[in-house]
């Protein structure tokens, strides 16, 4: 089924250090299809940067454990190769890699929680 624009699928929520936390697949993000997670999916949580607070953190499920890219100091990414409403990517040394925007992120997930 086809989502509105603008809503991130949520797939549940967890506690968190005394906080619901939405949890929601990065796929979705980005506009892609989300199957069932691996048996050794994690869920990295992250501050939704959203100003509302009614949940201050977003968990989001991963199949491997992220790493840290580093660019250099003054150093660019190229321009984005594919957009998305709440992400952008780009290649690095090849691969390609997406940078979420937690803000946009944190609000849909926010204002789609409030509603129900």
């Amino acid at each position: 089924m086809e989502r509105p624009q603008g809503e991130i699928e949520i797939l549940g929520l967890i506690d968190w250090h005394q906080f619901s936390v939405p949890v929601i697949a990065l796929e979705s993000v980005v506009g892609r299809p989300f199957g069932e997670p691996g048996a050794k999916a994690k869920v990295a949580i992250c501050n939704a940067l959203d100003n509302s607070q009614q949940h201050p953190a977003i968990g989001i499920v991963l199949e491997s454990v992220p790493r840290v890219l580093v660019v250099e100091d003054g150093r660019r990414l190229p321009a984005a190769q594919e957009k998305s409403e709440f992400a952008l990517s780009s290649r690095h040394q090849g691969d390609l890699v997406w940078i979420p925007d937690m803000e946009k992120i944190g609000h849909s997930v926010n204002q789609q929680l409030a509603l129900d």
